[in-house]
């Protein structure tokens, strides 16, 4: 009886936050732009715009025809990675093939 009581509890606060949640006022924004305004000098070797490439985000996402021949295949050395062997020392990698996502992987 404790348990239930205790569930019931939860479920009512949970219901409570999540309906506090979905009634909440939404805060009006508000942005104004002075475009007469001069704005921050920059140095003149301040240029270009910091845009960082995840998964071919800056070519419209992660879909087949970006990736391998649109069945997501991996080649024999993938894209990007690259084995860095010490001078006197050896060493292999390989690809683990054993549990494919893809029967053409």
């Amino acid at each position: 009886m404790k348990r239930a009581c205790a569930a019931l509890v939860w479920c009512f606060v949970a219901a409570v936050v999540c309906l506090q949640a979905v009634f909440a006022e939404i805060p009006r924004v508000k942005i104004t732009v002075n475009v007469g305004e001069v704005g921050p000098k920059l140095g003149p070797l301040h240029y270009g715009i910091f845009f960082e490439e995840i998964n071919h985000a800056g070519d419209g996402g992660l879909y087949a025809e970006l990736v391998r021949n649109r069945s997501f295949e991996e080649g024999d050395t993938p894209v990007g990675w690259q084995l860095l062997v010490p001078k006197g020392a050896s060493a292999s990698w390989s690809i683990d093939k054993s549990l494919p996502i893809n029967k053409n992987n």
